[in-house]
């Protein structure tokens, strides 16, 4: 298992990795195209770049969503998807990387739970308590 410091942000987990092996495969794509963690780190940097420009000085707030990413996108195999399985549950164990829960609700109000997801009223992750 690899030994991951406390309170590290995904993207230092990436970075990192990205230094060490940066010709390393970090997503194959169903149709067999694939992307190294050094080129995964360089896009993300100029794509922030690139929002940073355009936003600079308005004061915006950019959101950013990758609707057309789906998990077969990373783990089309089965392999694959246990491995990469094991390294998330590794991580999380390991406390490098911290999942908040942000709301919690009883089983009971699984229903008023479900309106406020569906009308963007809670942030980060919501769990039902039995």
């Amino acid at each position: 298992m690899t030994t991951y410091e406390v309170g590290s942000s995904l993207w230092d987990l990436i970075d990192r990795r990205a230094d060490a092996t940066p010709d390393l495969v970090l997503a194959v794509d169903e149709i067999g195209r694939h992307i190294t963690f050094g080129e995964y780190r360089q896009r993300v940097v100029e794509s922030a770049a690139g929002l940073a420009f355009v936003l600079n000085g308005h004061g915006a707030i950019a959101r950013i969503e990758c609707a057309d990413i789906t998990l077969n996108t990373y783990v089309a195999r089965r392999e694959d998807l246990v491995r990469t399985a094991n390294d998330l549950f590794d991580v999380v164990a390991s406390g490098a990387v911290k999942i908040p829960v942000n709301q919690k609700y009883p089983l009971k109000d699984a229903q008023k739970a479900h309106r406020e997801l569906e009308s963007r009223g809670t942030t980060g992750s919501s769990i039902l308590v039995p």
